[in-house]
């Protein structure tokens, strides 16, 4: 008896694995727009790099106080664009949400989103990398500080690196 009653449980967790898929996958995104976003040798990255962004996103609301919220289905790959037969890439759910204030300056990603921390432009961490972030980045007066970060980060350049 006491067997049966752990396997419903055991079967039930099984299932919801196999249901959810990965926590990482990055979303379709149905009739987006897509543009690229290429970036030389040191920019972003101490290689060349391309962004390729397809982003279904579209402004939902503007708050009384000027703050813009942006949501909907996003998904960015990102290429080592360093040798012509092996270009390492990784896509990544760049969904957001996003809620930019009035004057743009300040920016709060509370979910997945890229920081792109540019050569010489002030940042803590420095330039240049791309942070894939997965929590509550605030960029203030356009400045990412990773003392405010709370959640988890990857250095896309590290991860392309060759």
């Amino acid at each position: 008896m006491l067997r049966k009653l752990m396997l419903v449980p055991i079967v039930g967790v099984i299932a919801l694995l196999l249901l959810a898929g990965p926590a990482s996958a990055a979303p379709k995104v149905p009739k987006g727009a897509s543009f690229e976003i290429p970036a030389g040798a040191g920019q972003l990255c101490a290689f060349p790099v391309k962004l390729a962004i397809i982003s279904g996103q579209v402004q939902r609301t503007t708050l009384p106080d000027g703050t813009t919220i942006v949501t909907g289905p996003a998904v960015v790959t990102i290429t080592n664009e360093t040798n012509e037969t092996n270009k390492p890439s990784t896509t990544l759910n760049i969904s957001g949400p996003t809620f930019t204030s009035a004057g743009g300056d300040d920016v709060i990603l509370p979910g997945a989103a890229i920081i792109l921390l540019f050569a010489g432009v002030s940042s803590n961490p420095p330039g240049p990398q791309i942070l894939a972030t997965h929590g509550r980045a605030t960029i203030e007066d356009g400045l990412f500080n990773i003392d405010t970060f709370t959640g988890t980060s990857q250095n896309v350049c590290e991860q392309l690196a060759e």
